[in-house]
């Protein structure tokens, strides 16, 4: 034995509480410094006597304790006597040996029966404390069976009052039960069992007042299905939490019940996969030869995980809220992973030449180390979309749904129950998702908990919803409504709470950061627009993810409980602090300002540069607060994150969504570049025209004379439009002139051009007569005919003032358009191809708007700065390019509306005068039967009697304008007794 360690009773491993441990402790203590002492050859210990006479009263005071608790628990009265009386047996045994051996402390065997006579009174100390402890499971078990045959007699109360009375006896019964359950949960060793108890006191706690109102509900009116049901949930809650403390009681079934602590599947199998991989770069490394069996074993290992990846991949994706290029750099990187391994698996399979692959197996291992990494994260990121998007407005479906049924609204409540039970499955699914991803067993253990609890409950609230349709005016309904909305907000915010201890912390900052971006960008969009309800919306929006961020990012770093954390932990907190209080309250007050302005007057004028400005700031406060949080880890602060290419500083809105493929024209020559401006951008597009700086315009169109019964609204406008006033600097321009311009700005030019020849083809396929649609379309392309001409050298434009001024008219006639077409929209019966009308009308708004702002930045500029005619070019050439993105436009909604017509007129088996827009297709010039030979050689016609030299477009002279007009048909007047067809214009 070895002098100065504590002795240590025989059942201590039965010791289950921690008052236990602090009773049996002072005995401890006392014997060992009895027994492990040293004394002196021939000498007694002057306090040996002192020690011996502590521990016999210590044995007595601690006996007499028993006794008493044995008399008040008949239970154990028996087996508490019992171990009273072997203590004192073995106390007194004790003394016996201490007196023995203090007479010759140095003899061996004397110490040897002291020791094991200690044993022996610790071991029955033990075995007093062990029923000591069973007299409290005992008290605590009695309670919850008094709580349970309550919950039976209300399961068979049948009026109101009874109820009332029960429920009383059982409040009275379950506050005994949870403060002895709260004694317990604090004084139990078991980390698994406390947390069982403390999960069972909270649903005890939240489910009593759903209780009492689903009780009451029911007895009152037993005709309705969903009050039985809310009553029967609450019953098994309430049994369930009862005997989930009985069960945590029983040592033997807490130990068999409590769960086994595991990590989230995904983050094994990535460990996993790079563990076979490490094996694989050392077998690889290694000098001697690579061992075949050891190798197979290896690469059938990697192969199932490969597998298994791909899987959980394909999981990971379906979430809703994954980013189109989060998908498209993991599908990526797991077809470049299943690469490299198919490679090395290859390399294997060869019999010779092992040796010298070895390079060439080890760099494709290493990549795969650093793919699976990138997996891990992406992954991960897909699963946090979800998180940011599903957890920063948890209430709106809860409420949406609960308004109508305070109405009595059966059919609205059903509606918006989709709704709210489409969010609370994808908060589980989230959550879950979430889990799979992390290495932290016990917050893994506390998400699922949560997540059990709103996978049953949320069907709940959607039958106390339906119980309040059948009487709405019940205040008994009401309550019981009432009652579930706050279990289901309180069941959201632990569930928030558990989620967001599971997400990594730099995951959930730069998703945040990447949705916040997508938001404001959105914003300014709606802001270009002067759309007020969009803005509201997004501004909500903005201003929930900007809360939620905050309110994650204080959770994470006030868990750093060391003071030496003390001023990173207040840098953060200022950085918050500045987000919250300058750039968001500036944010905010801005869109507040330009909501006011709209609602006082729909044309108002407002500042959309400083409105970008607060929104940038908004987003670099964002930036700033992750920064500072990943400040103290190097491994974050030294490497460039992946995500950051997508995180760039321009709030400026993407272009609505092209429509379905049935609006692409394959016959067009350009409508491959059309088709890569409306994915990429306008500047992807020109930045990659081949054209020579030098190359020549192409001649301008014919002019198709006007119809004499309709004249062109743009003459009638130019001839009350004034523009007399020419400075002496804004004298025409010089086809010379041009080579001041740059080759962007040429491309620019020439893009322009092939717009304007677009929309010529188009509107030539349709007559101008009772065409009003087309009318403006024409005339729309006869203005940027003059602004193409003037930036030539030639037209009817002589300054830029007139420039700017034929750029006010396209904006105006753009307007008439966008009025027009909403008109049709609005009386098209097809719902899918009116949100493609209406997605292209706004395309049309917005480029107005900028074209109208444009033109008078530039006309105030250039009247009061006096430029020179070179600067006047080259601001004219600006707004020529933006005149380009709207005709583009201004192509589609021609196609769209002459097929909405067409789908008007079916639809209402009439003439198409009768609806709101006029539309009649022109008739398609005459061919002759047989070409001539020459122009067969030629492979160009020349116009009749229009002189030589001049040459048509294509478009309008070769047989691909017929392909062209076959999309457009000859219209048929349907009958009143036509059945409706299919939709043959789509």
């Amino acid at each position: 034995m070895e002098f100065g360690v504590q002795l240590r009773p025989r059942n201590i491993d039965r010791v289950r509480t921690r008052s236990m441990e602090y009773s049996l402790q002072p005995f401890i203590d006392q014997v060992s410094t009895l027994v492990g002492k040293r004394y002196g050859h021939g000498n007694k210990f002057h306090g040996s006597t002192k020690l011996v006479n502590d521990l016999d009263r210590a044995l007595a005071r601690f006996v007499a304790e028993g006794r008493k608790i044995g008399r008040e628990n008949r239970e154990i009265e028996i087996d508490m006597r019992s171990a009273c009386d072997r203590v004192e047996s073995t106390g007194k045994e004790m003394h016996a040996t201490a007196r023995d051996f203090l007479d010759n402390p140095c003899s061996s065997a004397r110490r040897n029966e002291l020791v094991e006579s200690a044993r022996e009174l610790l071991t029955a100390v033990t075995d007093l404390l062990i029923i000591a402890d069973a007299a409290d499971v005992i008290r605590l078990k009695s309670a919850a069976r008094q709580v349970d045959n309550w919950l039976q007699q209300m399961e068979r109360a049948a009026s109101p009052d009874e109820v009332t009375y029960l429920y009383r006896g059982y409040g009275n019964d379950l506050e005994k039960l949870l403060k002895l359950t709260a004694r317990r949960q604090t004084d139990v060793k078991s980390p698994s069992i406390s947390e069982k108890l403390a999960l069972a006191r909270l649903k005890l706690k939240r489910i009593n007042n759903v209780l009492l109102n689903s009780m009451t509900l029911h007895v009152k009116y037993p005709d309705v299905a969903s009050a039985k049901v809310n009553r029967d949930f609450a019953l098994s809650q309430a049994s369930e939490a009862v005997r989930s403390i009985v069960e945590s009681l029983d040592e033997d079934k807490a130990s068999r019940l409590s769960p086994e602590e595991e990590r989230g599947h995904t983050a094994v199998l990535l460990e996993e996969f790079k563990a076979d991989v490490d094996r694989l770069l050392v077998e690889a490394s290694s000098s001697h030869s690579l061992r075949p069996d050891s190798l197979s074993r290896l690469v059938a290992s990697l192969d199932r995980k490969v597998t298994q990846i791909s899987d959980e991949m394909s999981l990971s994706l379906c979430g809703e809220s994954t980013r189109k290029f989060r998908l498209k750099q993991v599908s990526s990187t797991l077809a470049s992973l299943q690469k490299s391994f198919v490679d090395i698996k290859q390399i294997l399979k060869r019999k010779g030449g092992l040796q010298l692959e070895k390079s060439v197996i080890t760099s494709k291992a290493t990549d795969m180390i650093k793919m699976s990494k990138f997996l891990k994260t992406q992954m991960s990121r897909c699963a946090v979309d979800d998180v940011c998007d599903l957890f920063y407005d948890v209430d709106l479906p809860l409420a949406l749904m609960v308004e109508p049924a305070r109405i009595g609204n059966k059919r609205a409540v059903e509606q918006r129950a989709k709704t709210f039970r489409n969010q609370a499955e994808r908060f589980y699914q989230a959550s879950k998702l979430v889990s799979s991803f992390s290495p932290d067993s016990q917050s893994i253990k506390r998400l699922r908990w949560a997540m059990k609890d709103i996978q049953f409950s949320y069907t709940q609230v959607i039958n106390a919803a339906r119980s309040v349709t059948f009487y709405p005016s019940s205040l008994t309904a009401r309550k019981n409504l009432e009652s579930f909305e706050d279990l289901w907000i309180n069941q959201v915010k632990l569930l928030t709470r558990a989620v967001d201890d599971v997400v990594d912390i730099d995951d959930f900052l730069i998703v945040s950061e990447y949705h916040l971006l997508e938001e404001l960008k959105s914003s300014m969009l709606a802001v270009q627009v002067g759309n007020p309800e969009s803005m509201e919306i997004h501004l909500a929006h903005v201003k929930g993810i900007v809360r939620r961020f905050c309110d994650v990012t204080l959770a994470k770093v006030s868990q750093l409980g060391d003071r030496k954390y003390d001023e990173y932990v207040k840098s953060v907190e200022n950085a918050i602090a500045s987000l919250e209080k300058n750039s968001m309250r500036q944010y905010g007050k801005c869109i507040d300002e330009i909501l006011d302005q709209l609602n006082e007057n729909d044309e108002a004028l407002f500042d959309e540069r400083q409105c970008s400005q607060k929104a940038k700031a908004v987003l670099h406060g964002v930036r700033r607060v992750r920064h500072v949080v990943q400040s103290i880890r190097t491994d974050v602060s030294m490497m460039s994150d992946p995500d950051e290419a997508f995180l760039d500083d321009d709030i400026e809105p993407d272009l609505p969504p092209p429509p379905p493929d049935m609006l692409q024209d394959d016959d067009y020559e350009d409508d491959e570049n059309t088709s890569e401006a409306e994915e990429f951008g306008v500047e992807h597009v020109l930045n990659h025209l081949d054209l020579a700086a030098d190359e020549p315009p192409p001649p301008p169109l014919p002019r198709p004379p006007p119809e004499k019964e309709v004249p062109p609204p743009r003459a009638m406008r130019r001839q009350t439009s004034s523009r007399t006033f020419i400075r002496e600097d804004e004298r025409h321009v010089s086809p010379s002139e041009l080579g001041h311009l740059s080759d962007e700005q040429k491309r620019h030019l020439h893009a322009l051009r092939e717009e304007k020849r677009q929309l010529e083809r188009e509107v030539d396929k349709f007559g101008e007569v009772n065409s009003d649609i087309v009318t403006i379309a024409k005339d729309m392309g006869m203005m940027m005919i003059d602004m193409s001409d003037f930036t030539r050298g030639a037209g009817p434009l002589k300054t830029a003032m007139d420039v700017f001024d034929t750029a006010k008219e396209i904006a105006h006639s753009g307007k008439r358009l966008d009025l027009l077409g909403k008109q049709l929209a609005k009386e098209c019966p097809d719902e899918s191809f009116k949100a493609d009308l209406l997605s292209y009308l706004q395309r049309v708004s917005l480029y107005c708007h900028q074209i109208n702002i444009t033109s008078r930045v530039k006309a105030d500029v250039t009247s009061r700065s006096g430029e020179k005619n070179s600067h006047s070019l080259e601001n004219a050439t600006t707004l020529v390019a933006a005149a380009k993105n709207l005709m583009n436009a201004v192509v589609h909604i021609v196609k769209l509306s002459y097929v909405a017509m067409n789908k008007i007129a079916k639809a209402k088996g009439v003439h198409e005068s009768s609806t709101s827009v006029s539309w009649r297709a022109r008739i398609p010039d005459k061919k002759p039967l047989v070409r001539a030979e020459d122009d067969e050689r030629s492979g160009t016609s020349q116009e009749s009697g229009g002189g030589a030299g001049l040459r048509l477009e294509p478009a309008f002279s070769t047989i691909k304008a017929m392909k062209t007009l076959q999309d457009f048909r000859s219209y048929k007047v349907p009958s009143l007794s036509d059945e409706p067809e299919e939709d043959e214009w789509v």
